[in-house]
């Protein structure tokens, strides 16, 4: 009998474990139902995949371009961006298939989602259910910046709607599927934001037992009783989404009004996560890639954020071939324009781990300050709208290619131009 429901991931293959993980912990719910793994930097020889799961492979679910796919994109963006296809391709197998990020455990059955998906199309969560009740951090500014509804769980039934708003989803992810905020960008989650509009028997589902996470608590009390986990005393807890949470100490390294001090319960629901990771060490590890297989070019120079949104916009980097490749256009564009050298994207200052006594930072301010005294208080606003534009390398094309170079042309679906005397990307996929 064919299986009728299926959940799925999509890792790096640094995060096999947690990818394994999350697996067993959704099985132990529904062992009659699928759990499959997408590996973005795979294949992997070797690979041993447990009993109710499968491993696909990015390129295998991208298709053609998948090397320039792979350059636009750091690792968390390519992720991202292939969560679509690879939810479409599961779609033809399973009536109704959900995705999960690997950093999510399950802890009771996902009845309530399933049976949503037999009227709605597409199911989405929600951050919050209520109004925060202070000004700490996470803010609510927070969300309006990362969107409405959370990419940590997604759900799609097979049916018109539900293809349809599957592949617009994926369509607008192949291309900007950036992590932007000053483009109005978060990878995919952004995009979430207009499902409900665009498409019909979209359901945002308000339960408190799913999707909890560090930047729900206010709303949501967890305690352990019945060998069970249960919020708020009445919901069982379904899955908990462990984002930013890196060992027993903390349980997440982003921003939080909560911590243990404030939380203990969430000691014991955080030991329990890692123990599960752990217990998943080694398994089926096979011969993987060490560190991030696209982070690097093929002499082993790492690949910087900015040398990535270049690559996105520059007519040497779309000119074919392997851009990953020394030998290519676009290594060689990189090294005539000092670009190589720099720490991958990973490792640099961003909006999560800002150090604001780092000298960079203290550098920026003085000439933040300069350009005050210069300009004068009305300009330097002027100015500081500009840049809030100009932040995104991919609107800076006039300063590495010339005001003649323009921007690239893609083919197929998706296309980008250059709007006349604008500056500006489009896409005429309609984004």
């Amino acid at each position: 009998m064919p299986l009728d429901k299926a959940a799925c991931t999509t890792i790096s293959w640094s995060y096999w474990e947690y990818a394994l993980a999350l697996g067993t912990s959704f099985l132990r719910q529904h062992p009659e139902s699928g759990f499959h793994i997408l590996v973005v930097d795979g294949p992997v020889e070797g690979v041993e995949v447990p009993a109710g799961m499968e491993v696909h492979w990015g390129e295998d679910v991208a298709g053609p371009g998948f090397a320039s796919w792979c350059m636009r994109y750091d690792a968390m963006e390519l992720i991202t961006s292939l969560k679509a296809p690879f939810l479409r391709r599961l779609l033809e197998r399973y009536p109704k298939v959900i995705h999960l990020d690997s950093d999510v455990r399950v802890y009771h059955r996902l009845d309530t989602v399933w049976d949503r998906l037999e009227t709605a199309s597409v199911v989405v969560t929600p951050h919050l259910v209520s109004p925060l009740p202070d000004h700490e951090e996470p803010g609510e500014g927070t969300f309006l910046l990362a969107a409405d509804h959370n990419s940590g769980f997604i759900g799609f039934r097979r049916s018109e709607a539900g293809i349809a708003a599957l592949e617009w989803l994926a369509a607008r992810c192949r291309e900007n599927c950036y992590e932007e905020p000053s483009a109005g960008l978060c990878t995919d989650q952004k995009w979430y934001n207009l499902l409900p509009a665009l498409f019909p028997e979209v359901h945002v589902e308000r339960s408190v037992g799913l999707n909890v996470a560090y930047w729900n608590l206010h709303e949501r009390v967890l305690s352990f009783s019945g060998g069970r986990w249960w919020v708020n005393g009445k919901e069982p807890l379904v899955f908990f989404h462990f984002s930013g949470c890196q060992n027993r100490d903390r349980f997440t390294k982003h921003p939080s009004r909560f911590d243990f001090g404030n939380r203990p319960e969430m000691r014991a629901l955080v030991a329990g996560y890692f123990e599960a990771i752990e217990a998943q060490a080694g398994a089926g590890k096979g011969r993987g890639p060490k560190g991030y297989r696209f982070g690097f070019f093929s002499n082993g120079e790492p690949i910087s954020g900015l040398i990535r949104r270049l690559y996105s916009v520059s007519p040497e980097g779309l000119a074919g071939g392997d851009p990953f490749d020394v030998r290519g256009p676009f290594y060689h564009f990189c090294e005539e324009r000092g670009l190589l050298g720099s720490e991958p994207a990973a490792l640099g200052l961003n909006r999560w781990n800002t150090r604001h006594e780092d000298w960079r930072l203290r550098l920026i301010r003085v000439v933040f300050r300069g350009v005050l005294r210069m300009v004068g208080a009305a300009r330097y606003g002027q100015w500081l709208g500009h840049l809030q534009w100009i932040t995104s390398v991919r609107n800076q094309a006039g300063l590495f290619f010339g005001d003649s170079g323009g921007f690239p042309e893609r083919s197929g679906e998706g296309k980008l131009t250059q709007s006349p005397g604008s500056g500006r990307v489009e896409s005429r996929a309609g984004v």
